[in-house]
């Protein structure tokens, strides 16, 4: 029951963007993926959209719904250009065995060669759906990516936690090396970078292999 009330949440989410924008949202990407973890009862399947909002917002939202057929995560993310390469960022966070909470926070574009991007931020606060500041959370992260040839590409993103309890802890991240089969259809070796405990500043990798499907 409730991973149905969060998915409705989301929904609804959704719906609202769109009574308050219409035709205004343009999907930019939108693709499903099924991730195989050589890890047992680890498999699962994703859903990923980067959009534009009106006055320049970026949007990116994914969904992962586990093999358990009750629990789910997801997690959307706005940015704002503010001046040069940085934007204002917010982050809403959705999911099963915890409570749903929202941040705001700062992204900064690396300039990079060509054929690449990269970019860092952070996100030093936190409140429940309640309205509470959520407690020993203080997120930063980092994204980047590069074009390979014969269609390829390398990418990798992940959080730290600087507020942990027990310190600086690594939190989740991945790497992928991606080859596109076709217009649509892409394979990869996508490593997660899993948390390996309190107060671990560095990840444990899980091996796994994705295949996905690009619908715009």
């Amino acid at each position: 029951m409730k991973t149905l009330q969060r998915l409705t949440q989301i929904a609804l989410l959704w719906a609202g963007l769109g009574a308050l924008y219409g035709s205004n949202i343009n999907a930019q990407d939108i693709n499903a993926e099924v991730i195989k973890s050589l890890k047992p009862a680890s498999s699962y399947g994703r859903l990923n959209a980067d959009y534009q909002l009106p006055t320049g917002i970026k949007g990116y939202t994914f969904a992962e719904f586990y093999s358990d057929g009750n629990s789910y995560f997801s997690k959307t993310t706005f940015t704002k250009p503010v001046i040069g390469n940085v934007s204002a960022m917010g982050q809403m966070v959705n999911g099963t065995g915890f409570e749903d909470h929202a941040g705001l926070g700062v992204s900064v574009v690396i300039p990079t060669p060509d054929h690449t991007f990269a970019k860092a931020y952070i996100v030093p606060r936190y409140l429940s759906s309640a309205g509470s500041p959520i407690d020993n959370k203080c997120v930063a992260g980092y994204y980047a990516e590069a074009n390979l040839p014969l269609d390829m590409k390398i990418s990798s993103f992940g959080e730290v936690n600087l507020n942990g309890k027990n310190g600086a802890e690594w939190m989740y991240g991945e790497l992928n090396l991606e080859k596109k089969l076709t217009d649509k259809v892409s394979v990869s070796y996508n490593p997660a970078l899993q948390n390996k405990g309190p107060g671990d500043i560095t990840p444990a990798i899980e091996h796994r292999f994705t295949l996905k499907y690009e619908f715009k």
